[in-house]
């Protein structure tokens, strides 16, 4: 939500047509005759989410397909998920947009990475890439 909310504001989301949004995490009603757009993360957590929506004990999935968006390269082993007939069969959109920082404004970014400066421009780091 950190991503989206400093690029946009939930008025202009729904004018484009998105009813509801809503957090992974937490408990969500069914809605069968909506499509979803997932936004998330690739970790644990989220891509179990994803899957408990579509592979589940009910009759019934939670939504008629789901367009996904990893803020970042997501693992072989989290993709292998994925390719189960249950969610494979749903999944209409399928992409990884590598936005995993937050704009501050219209030429500056932050990292959300509390040590990035260390690891970037230690002199530990540099040393390390010059034997590539």
């Amino acid at each position: 939500m950190r991503v989206i909310s400093s690029c946009c504001k939930m008025h202009e989301i729904m004018q484009r047509g998105i009813p509801l949004v809503e957090s992974i995490d937490k408990s969500r009603e069914p809605l069968p005759h909506l499509e979803a757009i997932y936004f998330i993360a690739p970790v644990e957590s989220s891509v179990n989410a994803l899957v408990r929506d579509f592979v589940n004990d009910r009759s019934e999935r939670r939504y008629r397909a789901a367009h996904i968006f990893f803020t970042e390269t997501l693992p072989d082993a989290m993709f292998q998920r994925l390719t189960q007939p249950a969610v494979a069969k749903v999944i209409k959109t399928l992409k990884e947009v590598n936005v995993s920082f937050l704009p501050q404004e219209s030429h500056a970014f932050h990292l959300d990475f509390e040590d990035a400066f260390h690891h970037f421009y230690s002199a530990q780091q540099i040393k390390g890439r010059g034997n590539r």
